[in-house]
């Protein structure tokens, strides 16, 4: 900031006016840009212990429900059993499959749902992944991700792991995109409202655990409820209908 206004001969001439300046974008940023708190790997088990860190800042520190503004979202860095294709396949598609319920029981805000920084999978790419036929190689499954979803904005992040994985796959599809490579998934979906004391980081992974996990290890569960949702998405009002009438 301070090299900009001497660009301009604004800190020479005009100190104060500078500092007024500097002063006025730095707390008015601070509305929209928030804090970021970034915790070193941790077992499992052990994730309990943020909840220490979340009570100590929950008494100053605001959280997504607290402003129009504060689009504000706690992420999870899941690892993985495997790092093949086909692991990585069940994953994304035990994902697709709960993602309603998933956001039901993350009670998504709306601020977070109106803005793009969690944008749904486009259909096309849901049916695609979801048939019962589709059997990529990594190159093939990363190329098909990136035809729909050339983005950092979706609730569950690939690109990171496929970073990782294809570094040079990923950078000549998308050359200028910041992506910090890591071994891990990256899971955007649940609020962040450290300011209320009935919210817990642990309650928030415990519904990816429930919800998730389960479904991925579980190949002939998980084909059932692929073939089950790419049906609901073929027949919407068939679908719905089923749904009332259920």
């Amino acid at each position: 900031m301070r090299d900009f206004f001497a660009k301009l001969k604004i800190d020479k001439v005009h100190a104060d006016l500078a500092t007024n300046i500097e002063t006025l974008m730095s707390t008015e940023a601070a509305r929209f840009i928030p804090y970021e708190i970034i915790f070193p790997p941790l077992p499992a088990p052990r994730i309990t212990e943020l909840e220490a860190i979340r009570l100590a800042l929950s008494t100053e520190a605001q959280g997504t429900g607290l402003s129009i503004f504060n689009a504000f979202g706690t992420h999870f860095n899941p690892e993985l059993p495997a790092l093949d294709s086909t692991t990585l396949l069940n994953y994304l598609r035990a994902f697709l499959v709960q993602a309603e319920q998933l956001s039901e029981v993350h009670k998504v805000d709306a601020s977070r749902r109106i803005l793009p920084f969690i944008d749904p999978f486009p259909k096309d790419y849901i049916k695609e992944i979801l048939n019962p036929d589709y059997h990529p190689n990594l190159p093939t499954l990363i190329d098909d991700y990136l035809d729909l979803n050339a983005t950092r904005n979706r609730p569950l992040d690939m690109l990171p792991i496929f970073a990782y994985l294809a570094p040079e796959q990923i950078k000549a599809r998308l050359p200028k995109e910041k992506i910090s490579a890591r071994p891990t998934l990256h899971y955007r979906l649940p609020n962040c409202q450290i300011n209320e004391t009935n919210w817990s980081i642990t309650a928030e992974w415990n519904h990816w655990v429930r919800l998730v996990e389960p479904l991925a290890n579980n190949p002939d569960k998980l084909n059932k409820r692929c073939s089950l949702y790419l049906w609901e998405l073929r027949h919407p009002i068939r679908a719905r209908l089923r749904r009332f009438f259920k």
